[in-house]
């Protein structure tokens, strides 16, 4: 393949505008062939004012030990030489995609600024949303996506003398609109994408969507039990062009809310390996639940995966495999039954509505001993599929089953998600 590969991510903090220490000692992490703007803060993108002007803020780059100066910088340089104390998402998915389809360049870049919701709420001023501010104009980091884009595929034809046609965007958010209600989200979300791909196709570029369920907060925080999360099951189930990459969940945390090193960059290495398929003309698929049913005291959930679910062993913290049941009855035993399904029993025949929430949870100050570095409410529902990580030895790459919430109606019995 001598076409060059175009990733960008768009959100927030964990979309790699935060920059985790340490960087991890990893091949992947030295690709030379993965390179970024150096305006700005490099990968990390643009740096913002309150009034939603560019900050004039520059990133740090590094070669052979010996910081370049800013007047110094060329406009392209590789994600390497940036910010080489703390480990990329980016830097790791361009480098994993370059293995996988054989591209002589990737270009990476954020679109992205900590703790924004898609839209501001009243009474905010300046960058308040990745979307719109507050006083209804387009965020600056929506048009600064589709024109940067554009800037790094004009510096890949220069590098290879081929521009690439395609960007994927690498979508991780959701912990600012953790309480906007899932048919706003949706809208927003559907909304922001269009204009996204017409400034895109403005500039002769298509956009191509890799999209992640938030893992939430550690015990730290208030958990998981976000509208966002489950937005994001619905954004998916309205459009199939959207490609699931998969939840957060599994990978670690470095505080109450951003993913450590290891996390990041397992997050990485599984979208580079979308990537890599999706290039190859290959499809990507994950499981996801398909609807329920309820015999007396027993639930049985009905999942469409590419491969048998299984559980993941040695999760000691987690009670029933990730699922919970909030107010209501209690949950006796969770088993597999059949390589689709899943049967939760129950103590009694209920006889009223409750939720049945897997991966989805509040926290609770009763449990400290659930502190951790995960998120507070994991899950261990998974396929049976495994891939090695390149990226952080002795790790395995697996496709997980999303966090999501059934409303249990004893008077219906079933229902089709």
């Amino acid at each position: 393949m001598n076409k060059p590969l175009l990733i960008m991510t768009y959100g927030q903090s964990n979309a790699d505008r935060h920059v985790t220490k340490p960087r991890l000692p990893s091949p992947l992490l030295e690709d030379l062939n993965v390179v970024t703007l150096t305006a700005g803060m490099g990968v990390r993108g643009c740096g913002y004012n309150d009034d939603g002007t560019r900050m004039d803020r520059k990133g740090e780059f590094t070669i052979d030990g010996r910081r370049v100066q800013p007047a110094n910088l060329p406009p392209v340089l590789p994600a390497a030489y940036n910010e080489t104390r703390g480990t990329s998402m980016l830097h790791v998915a361009g480098a994993m995609a370059r293995t996988q389809t054989g591209a002589p360049v990737v270009g990476v870049r954020a679109a992205a600024k900590g703790g924004l919701r898609f839209v501001a709420l009243p009474g905010r001023e300046g960058i308040a949303g990745i979307y719109k501010l507050a006083d209804g104009s387009i965020s600056p980091i929506l048009t600064l996506l589709a024109e940067e884009a554009a800037e790094i595929a004009a510096h890949l034809a220069e590098i290879c003398g081929e521009a690439p046609s395609v960007v994927y965007i690498l979508f991780v958010h959701g912990e600012a609109d953790r309480s906007t209600p899932p048919g706003d989200y949706v809208r927003e979300f559907n909304e922001a994408r269009a204009l996204i791909t017409e400034g895109l196709a403005q500039r002769g570029l298509t956009p191509r969507w890799l999209i992640t369920q938030a893992a939430g907060t550690s015990a730290a925080g208030d958990g998981n039990a976000w509208q966002s999360r489950l937005a994001v099951l619905d954004a998916l189930s309205m459009d199939p062009d959207l490609v699931f990459v998969g939840p957060l969940y599994p990978y670690p945390l470095i505080d109450h809310v951003h993913y450590s090193s290891i996390g990041k960059a397992l997050i990485g290495e599984l979208s580079g390996l979308v990537i890599g398929l999706l290039e190859r003309g290959h499809s990507w698929e994950t499981p996801f639940l398909s609807h329920w049913r309820l015999d007396e005291n027993i639930i049985s959930i009905e999942c469409a995966t590419p491969e048998p679910l299984t559980f993941q062993q040695g999760l000691d913290h987690l009670d029933n495999y990730g699922f919970s049941i909030p107010v209501g009855p209690t949950i006796q035993r969770v088993t597999l039954d059949g390589p689709a399904r899943l049967k939760i029993e129950l103590d009694t025949i209920p006889d009223r509505k409750f939720f049945l929430d897997y991966a989805f949870r509040r926290t609770s100050r009763l449990h400290p001993e659930q502190v951790r570095n995960h998120c507070f409410a994991q899950g261990a529902v998974r396929t049976t599929w495994a891939h090695s990580s390149r990226a952080v030895d002795g790790e395995i790459l697996r496709k997980w089953l999303p966090g999501f919430r059934l409303h249990i109606d004893p008077r219906t019995q079933s229902a089709v998600q």
